[in-house]
């Protein structure tokens, strides 16, 4: 059992608000299961997948940390970490989502597994408040969602290709 995340609301109703202006739209669902997750996922194709809520929840099979999400009667759903994981890196999640956010308390080692399955993603690797937590996922929702005012810095140009041989002097006949 894990205590209520009253700033998730909070946050959520944020991130949304830093994307409006940028003519760019935030699906929030409260609650849910794989189920729920899959459907959405296939429904909506997110470029950026903001999760909040408990992360440190341990399997009751494996002992792992996990997401929880939170049933229609508020009881904690833990999912396998295999699932998440399923769910977040399948071909066709990667084939749309740019930026994984959990948000949530010692979350990184979900995150390290999608990033290595080739998805960017940010994790806490310790245990955070639910204030400092919502807090700090507003500010960076612009940013990481393109609809940042500065440009992205120009990239260097490419090194100059050396010659495949060096040049030989012609020798007189």
């Amino acid at each position: 059992e894990r205590a209520p995340l009253p700033s998730a609301n909070a946050e959520a109703e944020a991130v949304q608000q830093c994307f409006a202006p940028h003519r760019r739209r935030a699906v929030v669902q409260r609650g849910g299961d794989a189920a729920t997750l899959r459907e959405l996922l296939e429904r909506h194709r997110p470029r950026i997948l903001h999760f909040i809520g408990h992360a440190d929840a341990k399997h009751p099979l494996n002992k792992e940390l996990t997401l929880g999400f939170t049933a229609p009667d508020g009881a904690l759903i833990i999912m396998l970490p295999e699932t998440v994981l399923e769910l977040l890196t399948s071909l066709s999640a990667i084939s749309f989502l740019e930026l994984v956010v959990l948000n949530g308390c010692r979350s990184v080692a979900i995150a390290d597994k999608v990033a290595v399955a080739g998805i960017p993603a940010i994790g806490w690797d310790t245990v955070v408040d639910d204030k400092p937590a919502a807090a700090s996922a507003a500010p960076a929702a612009p940013s990481i969602g393109g609809a940042s005012a500065a440009p992205p810095p120009p990239r260097p140009p490419p090194p100059a290709a050396a010659p495949p041989h060096p040049p030989q002097a012609s020798q007189p006949a």
